[in-house]
């Protein structure tokens, strides 16, 4: 791959400072990241889980490449490749025994990276009350 200059993430908008979209559905929560960015949470809670809707922003039709990767340091929890174009993912990971979790999103195949525009939409840690 070529890389596309670096890029700051963004809050509750994709990377170029637009609305979250996947497909047709617009997200007013998430991160919108570029191709190479990594991201760490610390899990300071109760929480068990973690949630998110995952995919290529919208704006960028059908171009885009990557691999979205959850991890518990160097121990990966979830990796799945996502091309523009394709429906989003939910992903739902426990997360009781991890302390610092990291998002990170690694270019896809062959190409520039420019419109590797990710968007991990609704991300969040949950707390479950155990009779649920």
């Amino acid at each position: 791959s070529i890389y596309a200059f670096p890029r700051e993430w963004r809050r509750d908008q994709n990377v170029r400072g637009k609305p979250l979209r996947l497909q047709q559905e617009r997200f007013e929560k998430g991160l919108g990241v570029a191709a190479g960015t990594g991201l760490t949470f610390t899990n300071d809670g109760d929480y068990t889980l973690f949630t998110a809707t995952i995919g290529i922003d919208a704006g960028r039709a059908a171009f885009g490449d990557c691999e979205f990767v959850i991890a518990d340091g160097t121990e990966e929890l979830f990796r799945r490749r996502m091309r523009g174009g394709e429906d989003p993912q939910f992903v739902k990971l426990p997360v009781e025994s991890i302390k610092n979790l990291t998002l990170r999103v690694e270019p896809g195949q062959g190409g520039l990276d420019l419109s590797d525009d990710a968007n991990w939409c609704e991300a969040c840690f949950l707390e479950l009350d155990a009779t649920e």
